[in-house]
């Protein structure tokens, strides 16, 4: 049975999900859609992204379960876990939102496994402090029940993060 690398291994979670990917689709363009299930569950997640991109934090903290758990890896702004769209609100999009500009969460493939939807894409903005841009990779192993995201997985390349902080 094949196994998932560890949770800040963006790079190996990339190319285990390109590999998953790969035996399903072939390379049609920068963005596909896999899809084992019946795409709701994409849907919502990518309507999240939607929301994100264009400022709409409420329609995003709408498709989040009361008692989402979302996962930071270690390196980033607020790593741990943090329970409930308040705390995912307070230590996580607003501290995004305070170290970042012109920030952008570009989904480029979407993994439907059912209740288990992984989003694959890039992260890209600007250090408010350093003035430096970035654009770094990220998974979302996202866990869904009833419409609602119940647990957010960020897998992201923090060694590349860390160097946006670099002056």
């Amino acid at each position: 049975m094949d196994t998932w690398p560890p949770i800040g291994d963006c790079n190996a979670i990339i190319r285990r999900t390109n590999a998953i990917s790969s035996e399903f689709v072939g390379q049609h363009g920068v963005r596909q859609v896999v899809a084992i299930g019946t795409g709701t569950n994409v849907e919502i997640l990518e309507s999240a992204y939607e929301a994100y991109n264009r400022g709409d934090i409420d329609a995003v903290l709408s498709v989040f379960s009361e008692d989402i758990e979302w996962i930071e890896p270690d390196g980033a702004p607020s790593p741990g876990s943090h329970i409930g769209p308040d705390a995912v609100l307070n230590d996580i999009f607003m501290e995004t939102m305070a170290t970042f500009e012109d920030l952008s969460v570009e989904p480029e493939r979407f993994i439907d496994g059912g209740d288990t939807v992984v989003g694959v894409g890039r992260f890209r903005g600007k250090d408010r402090e350093s003035g430096n841009r970035f654009d770094v990779s990220f998974a979302h192993i996202c866990d869904m029940k009833d419409g609602k995201i119940t647990k957010c997985v960020n897998s992201t390349d923090t060694a590349a993060m860390l160097r946006v902080f670099e002056a």
